[in-house]
């Protein structure tokens, strides 16, 4: 059969070995026991939706050749969408598919993928994002308009595209299932390899039987923040400098800073974050060599090598000098007063000069501007000869009475910003509950419901993930896991008729989880009400659900079963109370041979409220003790 006899755009059946696979396809990961049901379906029933076909392009007949060189019929077409329901008619021991056949360009070939793939499940991340990578190279297309094109966020899109970066290790991880997709865009954006595989590490260290991750999503941001992102702010060298490193730009006009690229680091609250710890890094050496340079130009002494050893233990304490950048307390003023400024006020610079060393510091490499210890003395006694005199303030420079101007300036327009937020959001709270408790807005409403969700969800967004995951129905790898404008956008697509549900379902599986909090530096047990009550509501018997449990763990709990011919014990009694010691003291191995009494739901609930009255108990005395022990010490210091 050949081209000619079809009819272009009209449903045929075609032998399947007339069809040779594409190249292009996005997807590459093939569940086999979920073809294998899709083949078992279509030997059953035939295939229900027909494949789409195109005359096979010229570019491919020496592939086609020397794949097919020991086949007797050379494909004629090529597979554009369905390879799923090919591969199962093949499994199935088809003859025939109905196809579809269409004359396609490459470019449309890849976008027909794309997008048909996206709308199936199963796709991975990765696949989505070479995906992407092949439509605008074939089309030419910018991401801009690839979005409009899908349908998805620039952020999204953005995001998706930088897993393109990953490192082999990384992208092996995601494609194995080991590393979801909200961490793998974390991972992403280290430009450094070596870093990526560090994190790569750290992100994917689990614990305990079940494997369980140890860091959250939330943890991960913050890792990543405090191992691999670096403010620019707290940078010791000037960051518009392109001259510090030959070969690296300034930070302010580098592409690695999250502000130059704000879809990607969306979730990042700060536009002045270096990404790149390698370069920033070694402009700290750069700028701490011309710091050392020009120290022993003036003649300064530098402490360097074993000698900053000694001087430096740690990269926090200094024997025998102190820095200089220091700020101290000035009590002719209340307040601090920079160190560098009071020195200059109180010595001439010969002195100072002489007293000035610059430290290398063993630890950091760091430079440190330090002044010993004598002139540090000196200093302190002259500050308080000048304070018992009554003298002022210390002279200031120019430049430091402008920036206290400025911050000064600042203060008050935060202050008159806070003030105007304050203002308007009460005067709208006033009118507003009266209008609520009025029944002006009905609680039920939908648009009610869904900023009730979005406001509870978005509230937690980092803290209760799978709570939001279960009530959302969220997937692993979803977009909306940590993603603020991901999740309104799952939320927005929950039908009205849900969104009450959806509300009871979030605050059930938030309280199913959130089981203990600190409280006087002592855990205690949060209790569940709304879970309890949303149970019971739903026609759910709670108090047996926790009867049920407690019988379970009988032994564990230490509760002792009824002896015969004895009245139940009351809930005051004690030997009726559960206790919190370990199970190895709850009961002999004699007796958890015998057969355990049941538990009415009603001695359940007895012993989980006095089990509750316990610990709390145990707090207040904690405290108390505490309390006293304070006092007592504090009587004793009297």
């Amino acid at each position: 059969m050949s081209t000619n006899e079809l009819t272009q755009g009209q449903f045929q059946n075609i032998e399947l070995p007339l069809i040779a696979r594409s190249l292009t396809n996005p997807r590459k990961h093939f569940d086999a026991a979920k073809l294998q049901e899709l083949a078992d379906s279509v030997k059953a029933s035939g295939v229900h939706q027909p494949v789409l076909v195109r005359p096979l392009p010229s570019w491919r007949q020496e592939d086609i050749l020397r794949e097919y060189a020991a086949s007797a019929t050379l494909p004629v077409f090529e597979l554009v969408a369905g390879e799923r329901r090919y591969r199962a008619s093949q499994l199935a021991g088809m003859a025939t598919i109905p196809a579809i056949v269409r004359d396609l360009t490459d470019a449309q070939v890849i976008e027909i993928q794309i997008i048909e793939n996206l709308q199936r499940d199963g796709l991975t991340p990765l696949e989505e994002a070479e995906g992407y990578e092949a439509l605008i190279q074939a089309t030419g297309i910018t991401k801009d308009e690839l979005c409009a094109k899908v349908g998805k966020s620039r952020t999204y899109i953005f995001n998706r595209f930088k897993l393109l970066d990953l490192c082999q290790e990384a992208k092996a991880a995601l494609r194995e299932g080991k590393l979801d997709a909200s961490r793998a865009e974390l991972i992403a954006r280290i430009p450094d390899q070596k870093l990526q595989l560090k994190a790569l590490k750290a992100l994917t260290e689990t614990f305990g039987d079940g494997g369980e991750l140890r860091l959250s999503y939330r943890s991960a941001k913050i890792w990543l923040e405090q191992n691999v992102m670096l403010r620019l702010e707290r940078a010791v060298f000037d960051i518009k400098d392109a001259k510090l490193c030959s070969d690296k730009p300034a930070c302010t006009d580098c592409q690695l800073r999250t502000g130059a690229n704000p879809d990607l680091f969306s979730d990042v609250d700060s536009p002045d974050v270096c990404t790149d710890p390698p370069c920033f890094h070694a402009k700290e050496a750069a700028h701490h060599a011309q710091v050392v340079a020009k120290a022993r130009k003036t003649g300064m002494q530098v402490i360097e090598g074993e000698e900053a050893e000694k001087v430096m233990p740690n990269s926090h304490f200094i024997i025998g000098y102190e820095k200089v950048e220091n700020h101290i307390y000035d009590p002719r003023t209340g307040g601090q007063t920079p160190r560098h400024m009071l020195l200059e006020e109180f010595f001439d610079k010969a002195k100072i000069k002489d007293a000035t060393r610059l430290i290398i510091c063993p630890h950091t490499q760091k430079s440190i501007k330090v002044v010993t210890e004598e002139l540090a003395g000196e200093l302190d006694d002259l500050l308080d000869q000048a304070a018992a005199k009554g003298k002022g303030t210390p002279k200031e420079d120019k430049a430091h009475a402008k920036a206290r101007l400025q911050a000064e300036e600042e203060r008050k327009r935060h202050e008159l910003a806070k003030k105007y937020e304050t203002t308007w959001r009460t005067r709208t709270l006033e009118a507003l509950r009266p209008q609520l408790l009025a029944g002006v807005v009905s609680a039920f409403q939908p648009e009610v419901l869904r900023t009730l969700l979005t406001y509870l969800c978005l509230s937690d967004v980092y803290d209760f993930e799978e709570a939001i995951a279960l009530a959302l129905d969220l997937t692993p790898d979803d977009p909306a896991h940590g993603d603020t404008d991901a999740l309104e956008k799952a939320i927005q697509a929950i039908p009205d008729t849900e969104l009450g549900s959806r509300i009871c379902i979030y605050i059930a599986c938030k309280q199913a989880s959130d089981i203990e909090q600190w409280n006087d530096n002592q855990r205690v047990i949060t209790p569940a009400p709304a879970l309890i009550s949303l149970a019971n509501s739903a026609g759910l018997d709670a108090a047996a659900i926790q009867a049920q449990v407690q019988e379970e763990m009988r032994e564990e709990l230490g509760v002792q079963p009824k002896a015969k011919g004895k009245k139940s014990a009351s809930p005051n009694d004690p030997a009726a109370q559960p206790t919190t010691s370990p199970p190895a003291a709850a009961a002999s191995p004699a007796k958890s041979k015998k057969k355990a009494a049941k538990l009415s739901p009603e001695e359940a609930q007895r012993g989980i409220a006095v089990a509750m009255q316990s610990e709390e108990a145990a707090a207040s005395s904690g405290a108390a003790e505490a309390g006293q022990q304070g006092e007592a010490a504090a009587g004793a210091e009297a």
